[in-house]
């Protein structure tokens, strides 16, 4: 239930955490610890970086750093620093809703895994998905989206 910017995988809490380019990736070995955790092999930080200049700028006072100063400032309102501009951004897609019991806890495991990510030196944003439970909309139009 996450999504990494293109051409990145990341493995942690016994959940693979991929892009749609995951097949040709080679795959990240697990940190140590009882609970695990994620490393990012060079070569996938290095791409992930790379996707996540086209966002906020590749180094301060080129071309592409002066265009992207506004989404720099957006992204300062939702408590970015300087540091954070240099990371790999990682979006994590998260289906929680309390509108059903399936889902109601996943806004947990989506914490955990944005902190492995900012553990390992990434910056995560986390968004949410629309959900459609099969047991609240059965018998009714809603069920043709489940």
């Amino acid at each position: 239930w996450a999504f990494v910017s293109p051409g990145a995988s990341l493995r942690g809490h016994g959940s693979q955490v991929a892009g749609p380019i995951n097949a040709r990736r080679p795959r990240s070995r697990r940190s140590g610890g009882p609970k695990g955790g994620i490393r990012m092999a060079a070569e996938e930080t290095d791409s992930v970086r790379a996707t996540s200049a086209g966002l906020v700028g590749d180094q301060p006072g080129t071309d592409l750093w002066i265009k992207r100063t506004a989404a720099r400032a957006m992204l300062r309102a939702v408590d970015f620093d300087d540091a954070d501009f240099g990371k790999p951004i990682v979006s994590v897609a998260c289906t929680h809703t309390n509108a059903t019991p399936c889902n109601a806890h996943l806004d947990k495991l989506g914490a955990v895994i944005v902190e492995e990510i900012e553990k390992t030196g990434g910056k995560a944003f986390i968004y949410g998905t629309p959900v459609i439970s099969d047991g609240e909309t059965m018998g009714t139009r809603g069920m043709r989206y489940s």
